[in-house]
């Protein structure tokens, strides 16, 4: 199965984020964008795991001491791709985000999950393949971007399946934060 663990969103921060992707839109030629229902932060993307490497990934998210936070998005980026660009929201520097990052990636190491050993760049992915129109001033709508501040309870491991020729994100396991 596909897997990944994650910080999913409120209706409420998943409509703000939609608001800029709607943004996004209008400015570009073309893009695929993500869902509204599949809007997450990606902590750690396993990829495919065998159902019996399910429950030691579940382990480890469930072995994360930290408390709940406040995270804030504070910046659109690209990732400069020849086909198409992916645009994303950046995450400001958080040290209760980085800790449970470092402690995911300790507890999966131990179990032998091959984590790719790269700086943890938290951002949420709105759109790929995205060509943006020759008048678009995107320089100017990342100056004038809108702080979101969302607040996290709890982390979850999460399976990604297609199911009716949709990609669907389904919770395996929910860990509350303290």
């Amino acid at each position: 199965m596909r897997t990944f663990i994650a910080i999913n969103f409120t209706q409420d921060i998943k409509n703000r984020l939609i608001s800029v992707e709607r943004d996004l839109k209008q400015m570009s030629q073309k893009g695929r964008f993500t869902s509204k229902d599949n809007l997450h932060l990606t902590l750690v993307f396993l990829g495919e795991i065998a159902e019996d490497r399910a429950k030691l990934a579940q382990l480890c998210v469930k072995n994360i001491t930290a408390p709940s936070f406040e995270m804030t998005v504070n910046r659109i980026g690209c990732f400069k791709r020849p086909d198409g660009d992916i645009y994303w929201a950046g995450i400001e520097t958080n040290q209760i985000l980085n800790s449970i990052y470092e402690q995911l990636y300790k507890n999966l190491n131990s179990y032998d999950f091959y984590i790719r050993d790269t700086e943890y760049i938290p951002h949420l992915t709105l759109a790929r393949d995205y060509i943006l129109k020759d008048d678009a001033d995107i320089e100017e709508y990342k100056k004038n971007f809108e702080k979101i501040n969302i607040r996290v309870d709890n982390i979850q491991l999460m399976k990604s399946e297609v199911i009716d020729n949709k990609l669907t994100y389904t919770p395996l396991y929910t860990k509350t934060l303290d």
